[in-house]
């Protein structure tokens, strides 16, 4: 269920509610009674229920419908008119309710125009279907051919020319909790900055994981909206339980490891589900959040080398001696990275 406006979504929620469930809790052997279609349509208003307020308060102008059994409705209603419907109303989803209960058994769809891998779970999505035309008080819905496949192939273009849906997301997260950011761009411009360096050395030259060491930077404070203490493993649970569009359930753990592990003890066992490069992302984005914990804006003259194993940061002659701050925090991270068999030296 998705309110959104020009390209942007506005409330998003996926329901535990699909066919082959339904199918098996209401329509069992293939019977279509009335006692089980009701309780059907019962069971979808209900778990629409918890996001049925703000739904409502929030609002559309078009109601659209996609995939396959609102495909399939339409297309049984465009069998007995003979002629391509434009929308659908709860009436004639009534009219088509009480005809496939009279038909009485999956066995006996064939005259509504339906594909055979279909029938068995029609009811159950005729169901779903009337149940949210209920509990949302549908007026009209129209259909469109989109559906997943679409919007992957518009996302894939989308990067191609530099429109990114996942820039948008994280965005959207940054507004929701309040994040800084300024500060996240300029993080964001110190760990590219390191990403540079080390990319060839450390084999992590691709895009994907400079995207997320970007995403992470404007991302790694939204946890201090709940709280200070803590604030890293607020933030990771945040980035991890939202809705992000355009990225995959890998990504968006991924990133949430990053979130959780950019200071304080680094969880080694949580690495051990993840790409091996992520580490090494995480080594660096630390370094980074640590340059800029004093929150000031400014030139670092730096040179960074790596290894398999160790992290050398070399700077202009003088300059940590004017940020004993600095100073203090690399010789912290150098014990943290020792305990995960890594050296920093500077």
């Amino acid at each position: 269920f998705i309110i959104g406006e020009r390209f942007e979504p506005l409330e998003r929620a996926s329901l535990h509610m699909g066919c082959v469930s339904f199918r098996e809790r209401f329509f069992k052997d293939g019977k279509i009674t009335k006692i089980g279609f009701h309780k059907a349509v019962v069971q979808a208003e209900r778990e629409i229920m918890p996001i049925k307020k703000i739904y409502k308060k929030k609002g559309w102008e078009q109601c659209v419908g996609a995939s396959g059994s609102i495909k399939a409705i339409f297309q049984a209603l465009e069998a007995e008119d003979g002629i391509q419907i434009e929308r659908l109303s709860y009436k004639r989803l009534k009219t088509l309710r009480d005809q496939i209960i009279e038909l009485g058994h999956i066995d006996n769809l064939n005259e509504l125009n339906i594909k055979k891998e279909r029938l068995s779970i029609f009811p159950a999505g005729l169901a779903i279907l009337m149940g949210a035309f209920k509990a949302l008080k549908i007026k009209k819905m129209e259909y469109t051919q989109g559906a997943l496949r679409e919007g992957l192939l518009y996302d894939m273009l989308g990067r191609l020319d530099h429109e990114d849906v996942r820039d948008r997301s994280i965005s959207a997260l940054q507004q929701r909790y309040g994040a800084d950011i300024a500060h996240g761009d300029y993080v964001a411009d110190i760990t590219k900055a390191f990403f540079r360096k080390a990319k060839t050395d450390w084999q992590i030259d691709h895009p994907r994981y400079e995207g997320l060491l970007t995403w992470a930077s404007k991302l790694f404070e939204i946890g201090l909206a709940i709280a200070h203490s803590q604030y890293h493993r607020h933030g990771a649970y945040l980035v991890a339980n939202s809705d992000l569009a355009g990225f995959s359930k890998r990504s968006q753990e991924e990133l949430a490891l990053l979130v959780r592990a950019h200071r304080r003890k680094i969880p080694l066992e949580d690495f051990e589900r993840v790409d091996e490069a992520i580490l090494k992302l995480t080594l660096l984005f630390r370094i980074a959040v640590l340059f800029a914990s004093d929150r000031k804006v400014r030139s670092i003259p730096f040179h960074l080398e790596v290894s398999s194993k160790s992290v050398h940061l070399a700077f202009k002659k003088g300059w940590l001696e004017k940020h004993p701050l600095t100073v203090e925090n690399l010789e912290i991270e150098r014990n943290y990275l020792r305990k995960i068999g890594f050296e920093l030296s500077f």
